[in-house]
């Protein structure tokens, strides 16, 4: 059985989920038939910002997903669910070497 590095597994997941909110952001905002450019100004933030969440290179701070699901129209919990322990360990298994 390998041996799997706490550190590693920790960013793994933080990726894989921004990922996923990421997708959950750029689709509410086809969706609503909005740009990025709209989302950006709605919310302060620059279109390579909106553009690097959408794509889950940028995890945001917890003020700027509040931010962003208000300019989009859903609670936050909608675009950044928290990670089910069935979730987690799906991932985990998906990075097991």
């Amino acid at each position: 059985m390998a041996v799997i590095d706490a550190e590693d597994l920790n960013r793994h997941l933080k990726t894989k989920w921004a990922a996923e909110c990421g997708m959950r952001v750029r689709d509410r905002r086809k969706y609503l038939g909005l740009t990025q450019r709209h989302v950006a100004k709605a919310t302060g933030f620059k279109i390579p910002t909106i553009s690097r969440i959408e794509t889950g290179a940028y995890l945001p701070s917890e003020g700027a997903r509040y931010s962003i699901a208000n300019a989009l129209g859903t609670p936050v919990v909608t675009l950044w669910p928290p990670l089910s322990e069935e979730r987690v360990l799906e991932i985990a298994g998906e990075h097991t070497p």
